[in-house]
């Protein structure tokens, strides 16, 4: 929980400073709830980091995942000038896209299986790094390499290995 709390509070920043960019460049009022959403995120992200307490650290990631709802709110770009609407849909909104995949998605998400030959509970394996990374970077064509399969799950008990 940790390391998501750390990439939350450098993700928050981020999207902060993007804010801030938009702000400077293209100033419309209904961007000031992401920018001070998104420095409220950070601070309660090290706030949690710094506490160390599990309740503090779910609040502080359920807050993250809802940077979207502002983000949403900065759609009132009138018509005429829609580089600044367009830019806003895209780069805010994969980034809070990405917010909300680090704030709600479990960290151990893979089921937990049982070892054929000693019967122990153990988690299954996983994807390699270079799937996951292709399969966002290439989206929708990238989720072809999810195809190969997973790595080989081996038991933590008695260290059978096999392919799931």
């Amino acid at each position: 929980m940790r390391i998501r709390l750390l990439l939350t509070v450098a993700w928050s920043a981020c999207l902060f400073a993007l804010a801030l960019l938009f702000i400077k460049h293209n100033y419309r009022w209904f961007i000031l709830p992401f920018t001070f959403m998104t420095l409220a995120s950070a601070l309660l992200s090290a706030i949690a980091v710094a506490v160390n307490k599990e309740r503090l650290s779910r609040i502080a990631l359920w807050f993250h995942g809802l940077l979207v709802l502002p983000w949403m709110f900065g759609f009132q770009w009138k018509g005429g000038d829609d580089g600044p609407g367009v830019a806003w849909f895209y780069f805010v909104g994969i980034g809070c896209a990405v917010a909300a995949a680090l704030a709600f998605v479990k960290s151990d998400i893979a089921a937990p299986v049982t070892c054929v030959q000693c019967g122990a509970n153990t988690p299954r394996g996983r994807f390699a790094t270079w799937q996951i990374l292709v399969s966002i970077c290439f989206f929708p064509l990238g989720l072809l390499s999810l195809f190969l399969g997973r790595k080989a799950t081996t038991c933590r008990n008695c260290g059978h290995c096999w392919q799931t």
